[in-house]
């Protein structure tokens, strides 16, 4: 993949995650989510349209794997939007919010019936080229109902397999607000402190967040960066500015990995 493909991907997120983290209800998180989603989206299929991949591998790698993610993160919250409006309209009660978020569940479980059977097949066909390389776009238009906003940049497989993916997501997001609900006292509470600076924080979020750690990767950024927040009782809503800074820096932006990796090797070796 190209390295501007990379670059602007990952700024995308921590923005994205910024954002939710800055949004005072999650209806308007969603709303300017969906709006920096679609810009990035535009954004990304211009590319497309003149940009030349290294290989045909990689030209598959990025529509199988990556662009995805962009579809994943549309459909996602999208579908938070219309679920928190629901519960603003509808519920009053936390057992109102529970049965329509039960219901909800229900619902998610299944992607529609051409999706299905569209995943089924692609998971049966050992030639990968003809769903994902652009210069098939035209055969995908002609084989799948559904392919008919295939171009050049536009690839109906890639939003599939987001909305999939984002399917996936939806049924955590509503999981942990159902524990919730259903377990009001169980609170992350603790009294440690994080004691070095924010800066390296920040590091080892996004150094967990990249090596799919956590859910093997089925985690959003934002999410992470909640959880070290309780844990440590910091405010961490800059995240997105402080890590373009780090980003920008020049010399060594890792040595706090560097001394992680220099305290192990001591450690080990003492023994």
């Amino acid at each position: 993949m190209g390295k501007n493909l990379i670059s602007n991907f990952g700024n995308f997120e921590s923005k994205l995650a910024e954002i939710i983290f800055k949004s005072n209800d999650p209806i308007t998180g969603a709303k300017i989510a969906i709006r920096l989603i679609t810009e990035f989206l535009d954004e990304t299929q211009n590319i497309l349209c003149s940009h030349e991949f290294s290989s045909s591998d990689t030209e598959v790698d990025f529509f199988k794997k990556e662009y995805p993610k962009i579809y994943e993160k549309l459909h996602y919250f999208k579908s938070i939007q219309n679920l928190e409006a629901k519960k603003l309209s509808f519920c009053i009660t936390d057992e109102q919010e529970v049965e329509l978020l039960q219901k909800k569940r229900e619902s998610l479980k299944t992607l529609q019936d051409h999706e299905v059977q569209m995943l089924s097949y692609f998971n049966l066909v050992e030639d990968e080229e003809k769903f994902f390389l652009r210069a098939h776009y035209k055969w995908r238009k002609n084989n799948f109902i559904f392919a008919s906003n295939e171009s050049y940049a536009i690839n109906s497989i890639s939003e599939i397999i987001g909305k999939r993916n984002a399917i996936k997501a939806l049924i955590k997001y509503i999981d942990e607000r159902l524990y919730q609900l259903k377990n009001p006292n169980s609170i992350i509470s603790s009294n440690l402190k994080w004691t070095d600076t924010k800066v390296n924080l920040i590091i080892l979020i996004y150094g967990i967040y990249l090596s799919d750690s956590v859910n093997k990767g089925e985690v959003e950024l934002n999410q992470l960066i909640e959880l070290f927040e309780k844990i440590f009782s910091i405010e961490l809503k800059n995240f997105h500015t402080q890590l373009n800074d780090i980003k920008a820096k020049k010399g060594n932006q890792l040595k706090y990995i560097d001394l992680f990796k220099s305290k192990l090797e001591d450690k080990f070796n003492s023994y």
